[in-house]
């Protein structure tokens, strides 16, 4: 439920209470001029509006047009700042003749036949002419942020002072709509006060007190539900407290009446505002997660401990081609293909079991099922929440179909600038690259890793003997025992003929290779069989150690082929280890 427009508040109401004032004001004015009593009283036994209400009336409703509709000209303006400072203080001197018990006539009698008593306002009008014109004069001179809110202060000043009135109006209280029998305000009086209140407040609806008021938080709603209930309760209180108070000569109960309203609308109003406040906070956290959820690039899906799809995001939809409707309260295995959904039951019970954040991309590639049936290639990341009091779990699926179509094209396009074109074994390019992150590798878990520059003894005689083609079909052949001597993680590389240089990662103990270079020199040392002939060659095999013998690749190889060389130079078919390496 929306609440009233500020926009139209602020064109119309204004406007429209600057006509109603200056009518009443003319009304009364008329009344005295021509002597028409009706005119000057509205109903038989009440107070007649006085001259200088009258013209206060009319001056403000033109200062208040003034600010309320276009500015027709500066001097238009001018004018009407000027006739509002003497209202104010028409005003100001009426109430000070009221509290000091002075005679203070500010304007002399504009029609002969006026007594002075005529000319006096009220101490109600004059207090709300004060609020009215104080505010409207702030609202013109102040450019100031408070400017708004200030005058409707005023506003408010002025709408419980006709409030007092308007109660003494219908419970019969002289004491709070007069001064004595002569002096009070009259009916039309408070209705132009009021409409002239009701305007000033509105002069910005969208702004301060009135954007409060008029606004669509739940705390508005309330406060403008509460507000009339708050005056009938007001007005209840001042009736009950009428049964034991003389109230044509207690004036004090006026203006104990006064801060009462205060107290209430003031109550209301901090209520209110803060009921806004915790709103808006809400919403906006509201809005914060529809936009992280649904405008996030990763399709999200949110599942209970059981398992079952709670909820998705738009993302989700476009990627797996399902709706909401068609996958909340359905468990997740749905998404994952049939040769995998029992593994994926067990690994997420024991997830389950001891749940922790994973992030996106670490050691998961798998694939979820589209509504065709076809595989789509992903990454999940995977976070525990507590929602309400249950147990949630938020995964963040990415699509990496184009990134494993990107890795495809670049490698067919770098495969053979990095690998030999003969064994298809990475070349020294690749190696050297490989050796880099093997040893960034190998300083962050604090493990060793070996370097080692193997030739193949007595290849030149091969070559030589049965030819290039049987020179490279016996490289092919070492390349596939090599592979198949070492570890799936451990790298290896031809530099050249029959040079290789292979990488053996986390390492414990440098012993450990020692025994894969035994037994990978031991498979080399096999027979081969080239164009039919049983042929025998041997390895050797150059060692150097990381971080013992260098941190940079092409150290550590220089250093392995300075082994190499002690390897061949006693009696080869062996391996020998580089000179830095501890203990050696």
């Amino acid at each position: 439920m929306a609440g009233p427009n500020p926009n139209l508040l602020y064109r119309i109401t204004p406007r429209f209470s600057a006509i109603v004032a200056i009518g009443f004001g003319s009304i009364g004015l008329v009344g005295w001029a021509a002597d028409i009593k009706p005119f000057r009283v509205i109903l038989t036994g009440l107070p007649a509006m006085s001259v200088n209400t009258a013209l206060s009336l009319i001056l403000c409703g033109i200062g208040l047009s003034a600010l309320a509709g276009p500015v027709r000209s500066v001097f238009y303006r001018r004018l009407a700042e000027l006739a509002l400072m003497l209202v104010g203080a028409v005003a100001l001197l009426t109430a000070g003749e009221y509290l000091l018990g002075m005679a203070v006539h500010p304007l002399p009698p504009p029609f002969p036949t006026l007594h002075s008593i005529a000319l006096i306002s009220s101490p109600h009008a004059a207090l709300a002419l004060m609020f009215i014109s104080c505010g409207l004069l702030l609202y013109a001179r102040d450019s100031g942020p408070r400017r708004v809110l200030v005058s409707q202060y005023c506003a408010m000043a002025a709408m419980g002072v006709t409030f007092i009135v308007l109660a003494g109006y219908l419970f019969s209280i002289p004491g709070l709509y007069s001064a004595d029998l002569d002096i009070g305000m009259a009916v039309h009086s408070l209705a132009g006060l009021t409409f002239l209140a009701v305007g000033l407040f509105n002069l910005q609806a969208g702004e301060g007190l009135a954007a409060l008021y008029y606004g669509d938080g739940i705390g508005s709603h309330l406060l403008r539900s509460m507000v009339p209930i708050a005056g009938l309760v007001v007005l209840l209180f001042a009736v009950f407290s009428a049964w034991g108070m003389q109230f044509d000569k207690d004036q004090g109960f006026a203006v104990s009446l006064l801060l009462i309203v205060f107290l209430v609308l003031y109550a209301l109003g901090r209520a209110a505002a803060r009921l806004n406040v915790e709103e808006r906070h809400k919403d906006l956290l509201q809005n914060q997660y529809t936009e992280l959820f649904e405008g996030n690039p990763d399709a999200i899906v949110v599942t209970d401990s059981a398992g079952s799809i709670a909820q998705v995001n738009a993302q989700f939809e476009t990627l797996s081609g399902y709706g909401r409707t068609e996958v909340i309260g359905k468990k997740v295995e749905m998404l994952i293909p049939q040769r995998r959904r029992k593994r994926h039951v067990q690994h997420r019970s024991a997830y389950q079991h001891k749940p922790y954040a994973r992030a996106m991309g670490v050691d998961l590639d798998i694939a979820i099922l589209h509504r065709d049936g076809a595989e789509i290639p992903v990454n999940i990341s995977i976070r525990p929440a507590t929602i309400g009091a249950q147990s949630m779990y938020i995964l963040a699926i990415r699509d990496i179909r184009e990134h494993k179509a990107l890795l495809n094209r670049l490698d067919a396009a770098s495969h053979d600038a990095l690998h030999d074109a003969l064994t298809g074994l990475p070349n020294r390019r690749l190696i050297e690259s490989l050796l880099v992150q093997a040893i960034a590798s190998a300083q962050r878990d604090g493990r060793q890793l070996a370097v080692c520059y193997c030739d193949l003894d007595g290849f030149k005689a091969i070559n030589d003997g049965y030819g290039h083609q049987g020179g490279d079909a016996l490289l092919v052949e070492a390349a596939q025992r090599m592979r198949s001597s070492v570890r799936q993680e451990d790298a290896i590389a031809r530099l050249g003929g029959d040079e290789f240089v292979i990488v053996l990662v986390k390492l414990a103990h440098a012993d450990d290779a020692e025994l894969i270079v035994s037994k990978l020199i031991e498979r080399l040392s096999e027979p081969y069989t080239i164009k039919d002939v049983e042929i025998r060659v041997t390895a050797s095999v150059g060692i150097a150690f990381f971080p013992a013998d260098g941190a940079e690749p092409n150290t550590l190889i220089k250093h392995a082929d300075e082994a190499l060389y002690l390897a061949k130079s006693n009696g080869k078919n062996q391996y020998r280890i580089h000179a830095f390496t501890p203990g050696r």
